[in-house]
């Protein structure tokens, strides 16, 4: 699993209080969007390329929907039309719960998963900076731990 950067544990982040989004790649080639909600972990590398990040996301804005906010798999926590939005590219979505645990729960999933393969390099690049062992399709919840600290 992508891990966050142990300055998390004594640093004040670039993004923190600030909602960002992040992408991921699960093990059949899908796409996650992660939005942090201002206090969500990053893995050290999404850390490390914040500007790609943000880069990629705008060009993810630009996509193309492909299904209809009508066909999108919605969770049972309510209304989140911005992460509907994601879904209707192609993108599963994922936002940080801060105050529920420390995890990203999946607001929605999209009716047709796009493939890593079929997007821009740009987005593909960033999208393989957070691999993950697992099936996004498969997972309500996932969890970014912190690497381990260093040694004092």
């Amino acid at each position: 699993m992508p891990r966050a950067d142990p300055r998390w544990w004594d640093e004040f982040h670039p993004w923190s209080g600030i909602e960002h989004g992040w992408l991921g790649v699960d093990l059949q080639g899908h796409v996650a969007v992660f939005t942090t909600a201002g206090y969500g972990l990053v893995p050290m590398e999404v850390d490390r390329h914040l500007a790609d990040v943000d880069a990629a996301l705008d060009q993810v804005g630009q996509l193309p929907l492909i299904a209809s906010a009508d066909d999108i798999l919605r969770s049972a926590h309510g209304h989140y039309s911005h992460w509907h939005a994601y879904s209707a590219k192609g993108f599963y979505a994922y936002d940080w719960q801060q105050w529920t645990g420390r995890y990203y729960q999946r607001l929605s999933s999209p009716p047709f998963p796009i493939s890593v393969g079929h997007l821009p390099e740009e987005i593909q690049a960033v999208a393989h900076f957070a691999e993950f062992p697992l099936k996004f399709a498969d997972e309500a919840m996932v969890v970014i731990e912190y690497a381990e600290p260093p040694a004092r």
